[in-house]
């Protein structure tokens, strides 16, 4: 019969140790009696009876061999299941990332609506970081040199957007101006090709119009609709006027 207590040395992450049978559990508080353990789907989690109302689930990553009729402290037994609970978060925040990057921002709004306790997403955000899994500066540039390649949008778009996914002010506007340097970009030559790309999808006709063309209410209809989608994407009036004067040169 083996009996496990909590190393001194661990709090976060408990390391189980064995103690000896001999060892006179009459000064140890609490000791229980592992009745039965069970093992759940493929071996990642195991149901611990240890003789209370319902058995005690942990995630057998974070857990010594425990075999029913061993001993186990009743503090060893709340250090698994705050690292079983630890352990769930990051497993969460893994899979969260596995579907595409994310950051602090936007991993701990999810942890908090899965019911995490905020300490305990501030151990995982930070062992993440530490990991070099997450990582708000490399996530703002990937987000950024994703858009002035495939969808251009203003540098006052990139930054609201980078904002609202929780990246600070700073950093967000860090790796806006440093992005639009390595791809030789500026919010004109963006404003350009966006501007470009809305008159191939609205055809000849409105063209004409856009460039004052036509009848003037007309020419007044696609020219706000011209400079609303213009806005919404986050270039300024200067840009939107440099670009309206290339096309319609």
């Amino acid at each position: 019969m083996t009996s496990y207590y909590l190393s001194p040395a661990s709090a976060a992450y408990p390391m189980i140790e064995p103690r000896s049978s001999r060892v006179n559990h009459e000064r140890l508080p609490a000791i229980l009696l592992i009745q039965a353990v069970e093992v759940i789907g493929r071996g990642e989690r195991l149901r611990v009876d240890v003789g209370g109302d319902a058995p005690v689930e942990l995630a057998a990553s974070v857990c010594p061999t425990l075999t029913p009729g061993d001993h186990i402290d009743e503090a060893t037994l709340l250090a698994l299941r705050e690292a079983t609970e630890d352990y769930d978060a990051r497993e969460a925040a893994l899979r969260l990332l596995s579907y595409r990057p994310r950051s602090h921002g936007e991993l701990r709004e999810r942890l908090a609506r899965k019911g995490v306790a905020r300490e305990r997403i501030a151990r995982c955000l930070d062992a993440l970081e530490a990991a070099g899994v997450l990582d708000d500066g490399a996530f703002a540039e990937a987000h950024v040199r994703e858009a002035v390649r495939l969808r251009p949008r203003g540098s006052r778009r990139l930054l609201a957007e980078l904002r609202r996914k929780g990246v600070a002010e700073e950093t967000a506007t860090r790796a806006v101006e440093r992005v639009l340097v390595e791809e030789e970009s500026t919010d004109g030559e963006l404003a350009l090709r966006a501007a470009d790309g809305w008159t191939r999808r609205a055809g000849d006709r409105d063209l004409e119009h856009l460039c004052g063309r036509g009848e003037r209410a007309a020419v007044e209809r696609v020219r706000r609709r011209f400079w609303g989608y213009m806005s919404r994407r986050g270039f300024g009036p200067d840009a939107v006027r440099g670009a309206l004067e290339r096309i319609c040169e």
